[in-house]
């Protein structure tokens, strides 16, 4: 069996092909003698037939061509998990973050049931976002949340930097579907096991074809293995230590977490804009204007703030 002439998509398109029963019987009085105008289509129907079990060896050649493939998609998917859990356990700016909305939430709630809290979910960051001013209905808890970030802890602004992963993690459903498809390459194999080991297996080059590869794969399959239950260990690990029930979905924590980040960026880029609008009229007023290069939003600022703009 040629790799060159049995690509995965001719084989994909060859298997739908493959002689039923029914038509194997209709043919079989044509193979000793064909008549002068039997068709192409039935003639390759007849050489088809001459392949002991055509249809599973094709099936089980399509399985050889696409396995590397399939195993790289997982194996991504789960390095993707492992790594945000590790970024997530690892970054002192997200849980510093943390802490302080914990701060600002205990101290906004201290005279209600509310007050005096050790911790709390991490989909209450997605509240942050609904809950509104009441002098300035515009303005949400997570707009003043930003600009306390921003004038007051700067260092830790940039904290979406050490969650790199997290975009990738959030695809990921659930484990169990990171287990079914592990499961799914490891019954294929299988199934090419079983058939490698019966006689059928015997016509052709198929054997000493498939006999390294069954080797490579069962090592590669149960690399993957090792690899998912570190995935898993180190989920469940990330779910206790931010206090969230276990079986939460992956895409689920990820999600979430995905989502506050686009909300707090979307947000500190409204707010650098206000300032920057700001702060062109404020320049309006003096009858300045922003510098357009060798010049930044801070350096005008500096400038107010010491006189230089002043120096005309």
């Amino acid at each position: 069996m040629d790799d060159s002439k049995l690509n995965q998509d001719t084989l994909q398109l060859l298997i739908p092909f493959v002689p039923s029963t029914t038509e194997i019987e209709k043919l079989k009085c044509y193979k000793e003698s064909q008549p002068p105008n039997l068709g192409l289509p039935e003639k390759f129907l007849l050489v088809l037939m001459d392949i002991p079990e055509v249809y599973t060896r094709l099936k089980l050649w399509l399985f050889k061509l696409t396995f590397h493939t399939q195993l790289f998609e997982i194996k991504q998917r789960e390095d993707s998990l492992i790594n945000a859990c590790s970024e997530l356990r690892n970054s002192d700016k997200f849980t510093y973050l943390l802490e302080i909305i914990l701060y600002i939430g205990n101290f906004l709630n201290c005279h209600s049931s509310r007050g005096g809290a050790w911790g709390f979910k991490l989909d209450s960051l997605l509240r942050l976002s609904e809950i509104k001013s009441k002098s300035n209905p515009e303005k949400t808890m997570l707009y003043f949340l930003v600009e306390i970030i921003k004038n007051d802890y700067p260092e830790i602004s940039d904290f979406y930097h050490d969650l790199k992963s997290i975009e990738k993690a959030k695809e990921i459903i659930q484990l169990s579907s990171l287990s079914s498809e592990i499961e799914i390459l490891e019954n294929h194999l299988k199934e090419l096991e079983l058939f490698f080991n019966s006689p059928a297996s015997e016509y052709g080059l198929f054997k000493p074809i498939m006999q390294s590869f069954i080797t490579e794969a069962q090592n590669h399959i149960k690399s993957l293995k090792d690899l998912h239950k570190k995935a898993c260990i180190d989920y469940n690990f990330i779910l206790q230590f931010f206090g969230e029930s276990n079986g939460l979905p992956v895409g689920t924590f990820f999600g979430t977490i995905h989502r506050f980040l686009l909300a707090f960026e979307t947000t500190k880029f409204k707010l650098s804009r206000e300032a920057a609008l700001t702060c062109r009229h404020n320049l309006g007023k003096l009858g300045l204007e922003m510098p357009v290069s060798g010049g930044t939003l801070d350096r005008v600022i500096d400038g107010l703030k010491s006189g230089q703009a002043f120096d005309l």
